[in-house]
């Protein structure tokens, strides 16, 4: 009997032993889960005050390139792009786009959105344009617009809108708002914005 007791006093020691065992077992993974989580919503809050710092850098940034744009003059004129002096058909021919820094910071990058119009002033096409070298302050800049591609029903009168800005050693800043127009100078049958 003393054998059968001594017995069961062993199985109820590893019995107790593999309580001990699982009850530690399962405390290390709630620690484990405990810390997860800890640190999971620790992160996510860091980024959220990150994400929040960065909108209101970008908000910031756009409000200075937009006020910034106003430096920014375009001209379009009646002067054929090299190259399509032969070109008999007005409408056909490629002309001569003009941008200047006229602010005191550089400029790297300049998106102009081209729009043609019809002989009612209403768009019928847009054509963007990246102006993708350095301006320095009061620096001029010739681009092309025009050409083949512009639908017959354009009267040679065209309005424009800056698009994009990209300041020296920074990112492309979108901008949402500048639009000019202007459409008064003459060339046989071609119409463009003289400022």
């Amino acid at each position: 009997m003393r054998r059968v007791t001594a017995h069961y006093g062993i199985i109820d020691s590893m019995v107790k032993n593999k309580e001990i065992l699982l009850l530690g077992v399962l405390l290390v993974i709630a620690l484990m889960l405990g810390f997860s989580f800890w640190a999971y919503y620790r992160i996510q809050d860091d980024t959220v005050e990150v994400e929040t710092t960065q909108e209101e850098n970008t908000e910031e940034a756009e409000s200075n390139a937009e006020n910034y744009s106003l430096k920014m003059k375009v001209t379009f004129t009646n002067q054929v792009y090299p190259g399509d002096e032969y070109q008999t058909n007005p409408r056909l021919k490629r002309y001569v786009g003009k941008v200047q820094n006229t602010g005191d910071k550089t400029v790297n990058q300049v998106g102009i959105k081209v729009i043609y119009l019809d002989e009612d002033g209403q768009g019928i096409w847009e054509q963007e344009i990246i102006v993708n070298e350095a301006l320095k302050p009061n620096y001029i800049k010739e681009f092309q617009f025009g050409g083949l591609p512009v639908p017959s029903e354009w009267a040679g009168k065209v309005t424009y809108k800056l698009t994009s800005l990209q300041f020296e050693n920074s990112s492309k800043i979108q901008i949402h708002g500048r639009m000019d127009t202007g459409l008064d100078r003459p060339l046989p049958n071609v119409l463009f914005p003289i400022f």
